[in-house]
């Protein structure tokens, strides 16, 4: 099995005292808890920092409006007009689809995330399908904002994902 090379972390350790005791209590959390609790925990303070970057750098904040389905053919504005042959394909990716926000700029909707735990080969196919009917793109990336480590983040967008849509909240961060 091959190992992760995470070689810069330790050496920043052996000069950071507070590294060495996030390691430290990581560790003691890992034995105590499991993994899935400890993933948990470094969700829970993960989580709401990427969000507050993900609405920064893309200055974007979420959309309270109700008029929506909070699917992706809503970016297309198409979600009161679907075909049969969308509807069945909405059906079939629905389920897959979890934690879904859409996002705004100047009160025009711009993406829809979803943080899924689980996309299999029909659901892809099925979400491509819909997604070339109604003229939406997406990219699934590991940038998820609510439950980062086990979710993974779906995002839409009307047109193209440009890798700016998907990482510009990264921008400044440290590798």
């Amino acid at each position: 099995m091959a190992k992760a090379d995470f070689g810069d972390i330790w050496i920043e350790a052996s000069q950071d005292s507070d590294i060495r005791a996030l390691i430290r209590a990581l560790r003691v959390a890992l034995v105590k808890h499991g993994v899935m609790f400890t993933t948990r925990i470094f969700a829970a303070v993960i989580a709401p920092y990427k969000r507050e970057k993900f609405e920064k750098r893309l200055q974007v904040k979420e959309s309270r409006t109700m008029r929506f389905a909070g699917v992706p053919s809503d970016l297309a504005g198409v979600q009161a007009n679907l075909t049969y042959k969308q509807e069945e394909l909405l059906r079939e990716i629905g389920r897959g689809l979890d934690h879904k926000i859409l996002w705004q700029r100047h009160s025009k909707l711009l993406y829809l995330t979803s943080d899924t735990y689980y996309v299999g080969k029909d659901e892809l196919r099925h979400l491509i399908e819909y997604c070339d009917t109604c003229g939406i793109d997406f990219q699934i990336d590991a940038e998820s904002c609510y439950y980062p480590g086990h979710t993974i983040r779906i995002l839409f967008k009307k047109g193209n994902v440009t890798p700016r849509d998907a990482t510009d909240q990264l921008v400044g961060e440290r590798a």
